[in-house]
């Protein structure tokens, strides 16, 4: 089973941080050997880093979907929200 994590903000947001049309500011994987819970660490980007960076004292909303993958291809995806602060 692998997943792959991935941390976007909207259009809007985006916008506001300047970041043009990237919106994705981390990705992550993890890999299970069979059933169970694991961890996914995401790297942001340095370009989310700087962009967080002159985002200053403010809180960022983004969308943390999780997309999860068996070895029958069986896909599973989960989207949470989540709020950045500095």
């Amino acid at each position: 089973c692998s997943a792959t994590v991935e941390l976007a903000v909207g259009s809007r947001t985006a916008r506001r941080l300047r970041m043009g049309a990237a919106r994705v500011l981390a990705t992550g994987s993890a890999r299970l050997a069979g059933a169970g819970t694991t961890y996914a660490f995401v790297r942001f980007k340095a370009s989310a880093r700087r962009a967080l960076r002159r985002a200053g004292r403010g809180t960022v909303r983004a969308t943390l979907t999780a997309v999860a993958v068996d070895a029958a291809a069986n896909r599973r995806a989960r989207s949470r929200s989540v709020a950045l602060q500095p």
